[in-house]
C-alpha cells in the first residue's frame, strides 16, 4: 500500500473528497450490504449497496454497481465490534489508475462498532 499513498494523495480531487475526518457506516441486514460515509461531521451519503453471503468466517459481497467484482472479507465479532480483514476481490478494477485495493483498506483500518 505504501507505494500508492503518494499517488492517491496527489490526485487533485482527493483532499476535497476525503475531508479531514471520515466516518464509515456499514449496515448489514436482510441480505443487503450497505455502505455509507460521512465527511467532516456531515450527513451520511450512500456509497454502495450489494448482496452478501456469509460462508463460515468469511462474507462475500457482490456490489450492485459491479456484479462481477466479488469481495471476500474474513470477519470476527467481539462484543459489539466487527472486524473485517480483506481476503481478496475477484475482478477488481482501478479508479483513476489507483488499484481498488487501496480504497478497500478503509475497512481493515479500524473495526466497526454496533450502533444503538
Amino acid at each position: 500500500m505504501q507505494k500508492w499513498i503518494q499517488p492517491f494523495r496527489a490526485k487533485a480531487e482527493w483532499p476535497q473528497v476525503l475531508g479531514q475526518s471520515n466516518v464509515f457506516l456499514l449496515t448489514i441486514a436482510n441480505g443487503i450490504w450497505h455502505e455509507g460515509w460521512s465527511k467532516d461531521g456531515g450527513p451520511f451519503t450512500d456509497q454502495d449497496d450489494g448482496a452478501y453471503r456469509i460462508v463460515g468466517n468469511t462474507v462475500r459481497v457482490t456490489p450492485h454497481c459491479c456484479p462481477t467484482q466479488v469481495a471476500t472479507w474474513r470477519w470476527s465479532v467481539q462484543g459489539d465490534t466487527l472486524r473485517l480483514t480483506r481476503v481478496g476481490v475477484k475482478n477488481e478494477g482501478s479508479f483513476q489508475g489507483i488499484p481498488g485495493e487501496v480504497f478497500q483498506v478503509f475497512y481493515d483500518a479500524a473495526p466497526f462498532r454496533r450502533q444503538p
